[in-house]
């Protein structure tokens, strides 16, 4: 076994496996933290991260026990989604967050989906309430979690309100859904996929049991393998994927989740993977695995990154980091190399037109970790479908504040014709480099005019 600087526990798994390691697929990202704040500025404590979806909106719980807040950050500001009435002095807790912006989890043993406006209550199988739990959700509105009836929990999936039961036998829960519509969960037989029918998922290593926690829209799958080591022992829940064809380990122990729940892992559609380790760490897994503390920016200094809860096809981190105030913050981890860019600012829908004879507004946006009026090279910058296009015509000689989060933006302007998008298209991809040559890239979505 060997650890990373920040004691990362990783397991040699040749010496288990006959010399079965991923091997690393390049550099590391390195991250900058973004801290999402707190429901009571006034009264600080406790917040933890549970998902985050393409917008890099973040969903988790403020506080702890009894006194826990489902919330939602929105971009700028944490704002508290409240519980089911009427038991208004009950916990919630936000699991997961799809890209329309609808929210799943629990108030007390309830599970509830948030649409926007208000909280709703998920009715379970037996339609009686206080006997269910949500747990994901995708961008069709499909929810998986689990009901509490005969036997104690049953892995269900709700369409349109209606609940279907997913394992024909014993205790079950389901912890995750693509946008195909494939289930993950856990039963006392092992780990399932559900993909019309329940399927047991292989073991890489003899064990006593395995979970499966998340799954991404390649039909990916990551979850833990239990060894028997003994019951007490943190070192016997081992990350694994499973990518359709074999069961392979990830290269770490994995911190076991709240009783009946799998771990805290997730996998992006990139192949990306992240989770929590047994010694209380964040993991980022790229074909190796490494402790997040490790790949944080200078500008980071004093956080410690204890569990990453989700990672989104920006490559951005829902994370929860013990700060220097001894409080655990829920925090947001975005790549130093993703550039943030909003097309046509003020435009809700960014509608191109590919034979117009004007230009395209594009604000590259600050963060509080990232001044881009200042750290922004305007001369590199391409822009378009592919974002390779050499399509600049000027940017704006005085910074403005483009989405209102009260930081100074960069706001240039490209060649509509040059920018070469096509019936189709779906996004408008920007790259760029710093004044200190960082290569930099992000995308917006877009709506191209049909042509006649």
């Amino acid at each position: 076994m060997f650890c990373h600087s920040r004691h990362l526990l990783v397991v040699v798994i040749g010496l288990l496996l006959g010399g079965l390691v991923a091997q690393p697929v390049g550099a590391a990202p390195s991250y900058y933290v973004v801290d999402l704040g707190s429901l009571n500025p006034a009264a600080p404590g406790d917040s933890y991260a549970s998902a985050i979806n393409y917008w890099g909106q973040v969903v988790g719980r403020a506080g702890n026990g009894a006194d826990a807040t489902a919330f939602l950050w929105n971009g700028t500001t944490m704002v508290g989604l409240g519980t089911l009435a009427p038991d208004g002095a009950e916990w919630s807790w936000a699991k997961d967050i799809n890209n329309a912006g609808q929210v799943v989890g629990n108030s007390g043993s309830r599970a509830f989906l948030w649409d926007g406006t208000a909280m709703t209550e998920i009715l379970d199988l037996y339609s009686s309430p206080w006997n269910s739990g949500a747990t994901a959700i995708n961008d069709r509105g499909q929810i998986v979690g689990w009901t509490r009836g005969a036997p104690p929990y049953v892995a269900t999936l709700w369409q349109n309100g209606v609940p279907q039961r997913l394992y024909p036998q014993n205790d079950s829960r389901a912890y995750g859904i693509n946008n195909r519509g494939q289930v993950v969960g856990w039963t006392f037989d092992g780990a399932f996929l559900w993909d019309g029918t329940a399927t047991l998922l292989p073991s890489s290593f003899p064990s006593v049991g395995h979970f499966a926690g998340d799954i991404n829209d390649a039909g990916h799958i990551v979850g833990r393998l239990n060894i028997g080591i003994g019951l007490s022992d943190p070192l016997r829940h081992i990350a694994q994927l499973w990518d359709g064809v074999t069961a392979v380990p990830l290269g770490f122990f994995l911190a076991a989740g709240t009783e009946g729940d799998c771990c805290v892992i997730a996998i992006n559609n990139r192949g990306e993977v992240v989770g929590a380790d047994a010694t209380g760490n964040g993991v980022f897994w790229d074909g190796t695995p490494h402790a997040l503390s490790d790949l944080l920016d200078a500008s980071a200094a004093g956080w410690t990154i204890t569990a990453a809860a989700d990672i989104n096809d920006r490559g951005q981190i829902a994370a929860t980091a013990l700060g220097a105030d001894g409080f655990y913050h829920a925090v947001r981890l975005d790549p130093t190399t993703l550039l943030f860019v909003d097309i046509k600012p003020g435009d809700a829908v960014n509608r191109i037109n590919p034979k117009s004879k004007g230009k395209i507004p594009v604000a590259i946006l600050s963060t509080p970790a990232f001044d881009a009026p200042a750290r922004i090279d305007p001369i590199a910058l391409t822009f378009g479908r592919t974002g390779d296009e050499t399509s600049l015509a000027f940017c704006e000689g005085t910074p403005v504040d483009a989405n209102g989060d009260g930081l100074a933006d960069l706001v240039c302007h490209f060649y509509t014709e040059a920018t070469g998008f096509q019936p189709g298209d779906l996004q408008g991809v920007m790259k760029a480099k710093t004044a200190s040559g960082v290569a930099m890239a992000g995308s917006d979505a877009v709506s191209i005019v049909p042509q006649k």
